[in-house]
């Protein structure tokens, strides 16, 4: 019985730790970064924050998918070369439904590979001043299970 507590303890604190990493590096700017000289160490963070927020995207895919992300986020994603011209013009194919070109865009991201998919998907949603509510369900969202918050009925609500 405690060994199992002391690995959920040991999951929570890793999961914790990835957040706070990841959280320093989005709000870094990359030329302090850069300065370190420690591109090997920025190369396994950024893919460890990647599948933190690929985690935490999968969490909230309903509320992601909800929110019909602006077609402005997906401009973003192709800019950045993390969906290609074919998957553009695939997804303005449903710009008259906002939800389902949103389910498509998080399916493409969650069977690319691309190592940065989800690390752009947050900086594209965090540009936009009307999504600011999404940027703060993302940040309020861990992948673990102790503390995942959600809106229910207009309210936060915690899960433990």
């Amino acid at each position: 019985m405690m060994q199992g507590h002391q690995a959920q303890t040991r999951r929570d604190t890793t999961a914790q730790t990835a957040h706070a990493m990841m959280m320093m590096m989005i709000h870094t700017p990359r030329s302090h970064i850069v300065n370190v000289g420690y591109s090997n160490i920025l190369h396994k963070f950024s893919v460890e924050s990647n599948e933190v927020l690929k985690l935490k995207f999968k969490n909230l895919h309903t509320t992601v998918v909800k929110s019909g992300l602006p077609a402005i986020v997906i401009d973003f994603l192709f800019q950045q070369n993390v969906i290609t011209d074919e998957q553009l013009q695939m997804l303005q194919r449903f710009n008259d439904d906002p939800e389902r070109r949103c389910r498509e865009l998080l399916a493409l991201l969650h069977t690319s590979g691309n190592r940065k998919a989800f690390v752009q998907l947050y900086q594209a949603i965090k540009r936009e001043s009307a999504l600011k509510w999404l940027v703060e369900e993302i940040d309020n969202t861990t992948t673990g299970t102790t503390t995942t918050r959600s809106f229910y009925s207009g309210h936060v609500k915690q899960n433990l």
